[in-house]
């Protein structure tokens, strides 16, 4: 037996959530383990993380082990939401990428998401730069500016590519 904290619930009751459980079925005596058994005991520690596949027993105070200790991984935790949703393993869901991901604005323009546009987004230099404290900075045409925002609007506005050169200048 073997008290564990859930730190995250996959798929259950969410109340365990933080809460310290009971399970059984945890690191047994390797003495007294069949040689045929098909679950595979790590040689846990005293604050490592796993991922429990659990049966309650004595809800919510005890419950049993229902497989080997499986390593939190990315490819693991997508296993299991890919069982969770009751969806195949590997489809992917596709995120829609938005309009400003794929645009690139020259001179530290911005990019705005404009739906009415051609592509979705629009560039826009920068109007004024508000409650920006004192930095200056050496710009790539060898002046100085009171911060990278004072930069980038001239930087815009004058239609030229310029950047930081040298920081505390």
């Amino acid at each position: 037996m073997a008290t564990v904290l859930v730190r995250r619930v996959l798929f259950g009751q969410r109340s365990l959530q933080h809460q310290r459980i009971q399970v059984t079925g945890f690191n047994p005596d390797q003495s007294t383990q069949s040689v045929s058994s098909p679950w595979c005991y790590p040689n846990t520690r005293r604050g490592d993380s796993w991922i429990f596949v659990l049966q309650p027993i004595n809800y919510p105070d005890y419950f049993r082990l229902n497989s080997s200790l499986i390593r939190i991984t990315l490819t693991n935790i997508e296993r299991f939401d890919s069982i969770i949703a009751d969806q195949p393993y590997g489809l992917r869901m596709d995120f829609p990428e938005l309009p400003c991901e794929r645009k690139y604005c020259p001179n530290n323009a911005n990019c705005i998401n404009d739906p009415y546009g051609a592509d979705g987004g629009r560039c826009e230099c920068l109007t004024h730069c508000n409650q920006v404290k004192y930095q200056p900075i050496c710009g790539s045409d060898d002046e100085t500016y009171n911060n990278e925002c004072e930069l980038r609007l001239r930087s815009c506005q004058s239609n030229k590519n310029l950047f930081v050169k040298s920081i505390n200048s």
